[in-house]
């Protein structure tokens, strides 16, 4: 999986941001929305993707401009649909939930 989306973002050059995304529940975070493969902020109240933290590719340049990772409709979304590359362990909760997969 990771190595796919390192694929993507290093064949092509026109690609200066890659960030993994998931569909999403919760509508009280950040949710982005894909426009032609590229992220941008859902300006609406609804599910959409958000960002997983599975991993970030990036230039040096894009960051030292952007300061950021993202800038709506430049960066590239990697879909990760599997729940089990998903979870975000924050809680005991998430823990548990986890060792399910081991």
């Amino acid at each position: 999986m990771i190595n796919n989306a390192f694929k993507v973002f290093k064949k092509n050059k026109s690609i200066y941001s890659l960030i993994s995304v998931s569909k999403t529940k919760n509508v009280n975070k950040r949710n982005f929305e894909f426009e032609n493969g590229f992220l941008r902020l859902s300006k609406k109240n609804k599910k959409n993707y958000q960002v997983n933290g599975n991993f970030f590719f990036s230039n040096k340049k894009f960051i030292i401009k952007n300061k950021s990772f993202f800038k709506n409709k430049r960066t590239l979304g990697f879909k990760i649909h599997n729940p089990k590359y998903i979870i975000d362990i924050d809680t005991l909760k998430d823990y548990k939930k986890a060792l399910n997969f081991i």
